[in-house]
């Protein structure tokens, strides 16, 4: 073929490219926008260990709960020890020495366990009273957030088997969230009871 019927050709068939490449670009832009989401998702574990209360908060626990199991390990070392001791002073005692020494041990250990049991049930409190003001703080902006969506649902992610990942609007409250606490982080934390050692 000479190179001028060639070039013809070739310019017919890059015109027709060109052509239907518009075509399907004038569809596509041509496509109504797709209409709001009516239901929307939150992770609410992501929610709240996302935000820098969340963070905050899991920092007092973690840094709390590192030195309570610290502290039960010492406790329980010495009372280890304390144990030896009166097992190696029972040849030595009459039984009922032994026995009362043995009975004023086991009060100590109830008590000790008692104490340290309490410390464990103020931190639980402690992360329990976080999450409740946490879900009053995000209330009012979860609200928001859906109101201006135009979406009529909010629903938990982990009770969707399938939905789309442009629904999701975890990412977006975690910023609106931390966004009006900015400047109560401290004062918010300084309300909650924190565990005392």
């Amino acid at each position: 073929m000479p190179l001028r019927a060639w070039l013809r050709v070739g310019g017919c068939a890059l015109v027709f490219a060109l052509y239907g490449a518009g075509v399907r670009a004038q569809d596509i832009s041509a496509q109504p926008p797709q209409a709001p989401a009516q239901v929307l998702l939150i992770d609410q574990d992501r929610l709240f260990s996302g935000s820098v209360f969340g963070q905050a908060v899991g920092g007092v626990i973690d840094r709390v709960g590192r030195d309570l199991s610290a502290q039960n390990r010492e406790i329980e070392d010495v009372l280890t020890q304390e144990e030896q001791r009166l097992t190696e002073l029972r040849s030595s005692l009459s039984i009922e020495d032994f026995r009362l020494r043995a009975a004023e041990f086991d009060a100590r250990v109830v008590e000790i366990r008692s104490e340290q049991d309490a410390k464990n049930r103020a931190l639980g409190a402690y992360a329990e009273a976080a999450r409740q003001r946490f879900l009053e703080i995000m209330g009012p902006i979860l609200i928001d957030l859906v109101q201006r969506s135009g979406a009529e649902v909010l629903m938990d992610r982990r009770a969707v088997i399938f939905a789309r990942d442009d629904i999701d609007i975890t990412d977006e409250a975690i910023a609106a969230i931390d966004a009006a606490l900015a400047d109560r982080i401290d004062e918010i934390l300084a309300e909650l009871p924190e565990p005392q050692l």
